[in-house]
């Protein structure tokens, strides 16, 4: 991803997880940015390291769009790209969800935080989510509730006004069997609703030496469970499930 201005310091949970698969990231930052964001358009951005480097890609490409979010190192970043002499974002305007800081996870949270991403999310063009797991059959799971507010508020309203809602994610987030994670979407029906519908996208990674697809029925290890996942959503979702190479 492009190099962001500061350091995050590594022994928070934000810091250390931009480390973490960066290339694949980056990756999916630049198959969003690319298939979806134009100058003029609208998204509200959600907290994580996944989306992190959208917005940082955004920035480095002089996207002049209206940004709603309630990540902190987001909002951080724009002042300082915006004053660089190789950018010019001076119809770019970046609007930050009050609420509580987390420092770990470099968001704001809390009610106050909910009700912008919600308000900000029925007006968006398109609004982007990362996740920490995504399963076929339960959706996207979020492990911290103060992120997963966000993230269900930002759903629900997209859902509402017909926004383009992407959930981002690297391939080791569909690698996984479904436990007892807390979902985005709590009813097995909402999330069957969003697989069918048209402004509804998952755009991840391929993993490295996938051998022949083909459903497992009964998975015994990660490399089986995406391959279960992946036919899952590919069926569902059709063009709409993007596998960046």
């Amino acid at each position: 991803m492009p190099d962001p201005k500061v350091r995050y310091p590594s022994i928070t949970t934000f810091g250390g997880r931009t480390e973490m698969q960066k290339v694949d990231k980056e990756a999916v930052a630049n198959r969003v940015v690319q298939r979806f964001l134009t100058s003029g358009t609208s998204v509200f951005i959600g907290d994580g390291s996944s989306t992190f480097p959208v917005g940082l890609r955004m920035f480095e490409q002089n996207l002049q769009s209206t940004i709603w979010t309630n990540h902190l190192a987001i909002a951080h970043e724009f002042p300082l790209w915006a004053s660089a002499s190789s950018t010019d974002l001076r119809r770019t305007s970046v609007w930050l969800a009050g609420g509580e800081v987390d420092r770990d996870l470099m968001m704001t949270c809390g009610d106050d935080a909910d009700t912008f991403a919600e308000k900000w999310a029925k007006k968006a063009q398109y609004i982007i989510l990362s996740v920490r797991c995504l399963f076929s059959e339960q959706g996207p799971a979020g492990m911290e509730q103060k992120s997963l507010s966000i993230k269900q508020a930002a759903a629900r309203a997209a859902l509402q006004t017909g926004g383009k809602l992407i959930f981002i994610a690297d391939h080791d987030k569909l690698s996984k069997g479904y436990t007892n994670e807390p979902l985005v979407f709590p009813a097995a029906s909402d999330w069957a609703q969003a697989l069918e519908n048209p402004a509804v996208y998952v755009v991840t990674t391929q993993p490295p030496g996938l051998p022949e697809k083909k459903l497992v029925a009964r998975p015994q290890n990660a490399l089986e469970w995406y391959q279960h996942h992946q036919w899952k959503l590919g069926a569902a979702m059709h063009n709409r499930f993007i596998e960046v190479t």
